[in-house]
This record gives C-alpha cells, structure tokens and sequence, in this order.
C-alpha cells in the first residue's frame, strides 16, 4: 500500500516539474558553466530559482526527480518551489543512467577562475583544490565527500585498470545526504551531519 502511494506521489511529482521544464526553448548560444566552489551552475546558485535556465531547453529524459541533459552531460534536481537542489556534472561512463550520456561540455570554474579538466585528471586536480575530505567511502565506486554548511560536493570515482582514480561524476547538492540518518549510517557515520 505505502508503495503505491509513494509511486503515485512520484508520478505527481514528475509530472508538475516536468510540466516547468516543458515549456523551455534551447538556445544554442546560451553558456553553459558550473563553478565548483561557487555551487553555481550557469550562475543559479544552489537554492535560487531555476527559472532564468529555460534556454538549456527540456531535458531529454526524467527519472524519479532528475532532469537528464544527456547529450551535454548534466542533470539537475530541484523542489517543488523550482529551487536548484543539485547538479551533477557527468565525467566519464555512469552505469546508474539509464540513457547513455555525454560528458559534460561546458566551462568550469573554481570560484572564477577556470578550471581545465579532462577525463584523466580531473579528479587528482579536484582533490586538490577542495583538500581532505571529510568523508571517503570506498564501495563499487570511490566517493569523497566534502561538507560545506548546508551545501554538499561528492566526487565519484571509478579505479581504472592502472588502479588510477578517473572521475565519472561531480554531484554539488543541498540538504548534504549524509545530513540522512539513513544515509549516513549506511555511509559509517556514527551520527547524521547537522542540518
């Protein structure tokens, strides 16, 4: 019963932020940019209106939430007041996609300045420019997490065949998912970040 009523409560939600993104209009001339530190992307701060990003057009596919930019290499999530929650930059292969996504092909930043990445360095210059994270977890994948107030940065991280870390995604989002008690034990917390 609490199944179908959660499905239906996801489907309603879909459906209303779906129905935001639907009307939005690409424009091939609108710059597309993150800055890693700012929490910015395409200068929507997490926590302001998404509206002002109506020129990345729809995405082209939703799940649970996640609006799919697949052929440029991003998602975003947001509330039901279309505050930003989150943005993902994809940087190499992500198996929990369902869509085959690019990598991400926009500018990024480190509070203004940019930042050049590439799939087989991105995450030893990302290291270290956030410095010791708070928390690593070593799992099918390599997460660093970093805490920033109510504002969370996870770099995840595949071990490639020379036992290098390459990044396939930088996600920036708020509330932090180890401020979930759920989620924090699973991740080894004793206690849930503070919220």
């Amino acid at each position: 019963m609490l199944k179908r009523v959660l499905t239906g409560v996801e489907r309603w939600l879909n459906r209303k932020q779906a129905n935001v993104t639907s009307g939005w209009v690409r424009r091939h001339d609108f710059e597309i940019d993150a800055d890693l530190r700012r929490f910015t992307f395409c200068n929507v701060r997490i926590g302001e209106d998404i509206r002002s990003l109506s020129a990345l057009g729809p995405p082209d596919e939703l799940v649970h939430g996640t609006h799919i930019w697949s052929e440029l290499g991003f998602t975003l999530r947001f509330s039901s007041d279309f505050r930003l929650t989150a943005f993902e930059l994809i940087r190499g292969p992500r198996l929990m996609l369902r869509t085959q996504t690019e990598i991400f092909k926009g500018n990024t930043y480190f509070n203004g300045d940019p930042v050049q990445l590439n799939t087989e360095s991105d995450y030893e210059v990302l290291s270290k420019l956030y410095g010791d994270p708070f928390l690593t977890h070593e799992g099918d994948d390599t997460a660093l997490f970093y805490e920033f107030g109510d504002i969370e940065v996870v770099l995840c991280a595949d071990s490639t065949e020379n036992n290098v870390l390459a990044l396939h995604t930088i996600i920036i989002q708020s509330p932090p998912i180890l401020a979930d008690p759920k989620q924090s034990k699973w991740y080894g917390l004793s206690k849930p970040l503070a919220k």
